[in-house]
């Protein structure tokens, strides 16, 4: 019988720091492709369409378009993320936009300053951590 929860408990182990090591590579990958597809999507939008010069009138949902349409095979899926995304929180300004979203997935709150091509905060939450407010990660940025 001990011998049997030995073997129940390693096998437990194993799958728990399986699962846990498979989301620290998604977020890890995503840290990656976010930012850089937020920085090629800005410099698009500065120097063409709409929004060339001024991307004070970016909305999130014309944001989340344009990062569809603009996916390149690098920032794949970079979107979808953020589309399935549990919060966010998106300011546009004239030369830039700041995104911050919380992902439970992710276990993360990831924000990003297009005008970088790193994210700028990311935030993994201990077990039983409460979401923090997605404003006060753009206002601390902004101090």
């Amino acid at each position: 019988m001990k011998r049997n929860f030995t073997i129940l408990s390693i096998g437990v182990i194993l799958i728990f720091s399986c699962t846990t090591q498979k989301v620290q590579k998604q977020l890890d990958e995503f840290s990656e492709t976010f930012p850089t597809a937020n920085y090629h999507l800005r410099g698009h939008l500065m120097k063409f369409g709409e929004y060339k010069g001024d991307l004070s009138n970016l909305t999130y949902d014309k944001y989340l378009t344009l990062l569809e349409q603009n996916e390149e095979f690098s920032t794949q899926g970079v979107a979808k993320t953020v589309k399935q995304s549990d919060q966010h929180y998106f300011v546009s300004k004239k030369n830039t936009f700041f995104i911050v979203i919380y992902s439970k997935k992710l276990n993360a709150v990831i924000f990003d300053n297009a005008s970088t091509t790193f994210c700028d905060s990311i935030k993994v939450l201990k077990k039983h951590e409460q979401v923090p407010d997605l404003i006060e990660f753009i206002k601390n940025y902004n101090k």
